[in-house]
């Protein structure tokens, strides 16, 4: 399977969507209990939605085969186009990269914070804090220190008031759309986006640019701007074709963050997209993919061996 470079640039001004005077707006607040130790959760600004109780995996593999899906950053961030046109991405970091838990406590009582950090000698510099969901029972909790991991969770099991404790991961739902196309093709710019209408592409030189200096050296030809980014079925199809063409690609989404600001993400490659795809099983000699073998297909496959045919993964395979 081909890997693909996928930069996400993570910026919420770019996108239009409201940019914070700060670094980062804090995700705690003291509003709404007055024990120490224990603050109320809120979501960060600018998240999109929070998801919480299942596993990254289980949530990607959910969208099933049909989905066209990106995972990058060491497989903690992913992007989901789904054959209806609709587009997601993930993140399975939560606001500090940290694990957490959550207990639920009997109605009308807390957590034992205060044994707690007494126990562990804590002092007044609290090492351990809950944190309350709003109109619920539960307690997000960090544990600063694994030498006091095993003393935290012998008071909570033994605390008659707590009813569970869940290990859990956040996943976060952002909003993005598709920003800059880097392609190594032979075609012209025009027959390019002729190929990909959908894709409602400009070249950069349409917009006084150029292809920087490192993509040509990287291998790239052509470099495109996503004019008008639509959740579309046909989106979705001309993501596939492009994927299954055999062109080196690179796509940068911008994607809207509740820090504000950017960063460049890692590599990235595609796990699993359409029975269309280069993983689908195809028929053997059937070069054109019409369900037929026919010996006219020898012209075909002497051209792409001489080099003047270009033929799609799926049809490689069928070669």
């Amino acid at each position: 399977m081909k890997k693909r470079i996928i930069s996400a640039v993570l910026t919420a001004a770019m996108l239009g969507t409201s940019v914070y005077s700060v670094p980062f707006v804090s995700a705690l607040t003291s509003e709404g209990t007055r024990t120490p130790g224990i603050e109320m959760w809120s979501n960060p600004s600018g998240t999109f939605r929070r998801i919480e109780g299942v596993s990254f995996d289980d949530l990607i593999t959910s969208f099933g085969e049909g989905a066209f899906v990106y995972r990058y950053s060491n497989n903690k961030k992913a992007i989901v186009v789904t054959p209806e046109g609709m587009t997601y991405h993930f993140s399975n970091s939560n606001v500090w990269g940290l694990s957490y838990s959550v207990v639920t406590m009997r109605e009308g009582t807390e957590p034992p914070v205060s044994e707690i950090n007494e126990k562990i000698g804590a002092g007044d510099d609290l090492k351990v804090k809950f944190y309350k969901y709003a109109d619920s029972n539960e307690y997000r909790f960090y544990i600063s220190g694994e030498e006091y991991a095993d003393t935290v969770l012998d008071i909570l099991k033994n605390d008659k008031d707590v009813l569970s404790i869940e290990n859990r991961q956040e996943i976060t739902e952002d909003e993005f759309r598709l920003e800059d196309l880097y392609v190594s093709t032979e075609l012209t710019e025009d027959e390019f986006k002729k190929q990909y209408p959908s894709f409602a592409l400009s070249s950069f030189e349409e917009f006084g640019g150029s292809l920087d200096d490192d993509k040509k050296e990287q291998g790239y030809t052509l470099g495109f701007t996503f004019n008008d980014y639509k959740h579309t079925p046909e989106l979705y199809e001309e993501l596939l074709k492009l994927d299954n063409s055999g062109v080196k690609y690179e796509i940068t989404p911008l994607i809207a963050m509740s820090s504000g600001g950017y960063t460049v993400a890692e590599m990235a490659e595609t796990v699993y997209k359409s029975s269309s795809s280069d993983e689908a099983d195809v028929l053997v000699g059937d070069v054109d993919e019409s369900s037929t073998i026919d010996v006219t297909y020898i012209t075909d496959l002497s051209l792409a061996i001489i080099g003047d045919k270009d033929l799609t993964a799926n049809q490689k395979k069928s070669s």
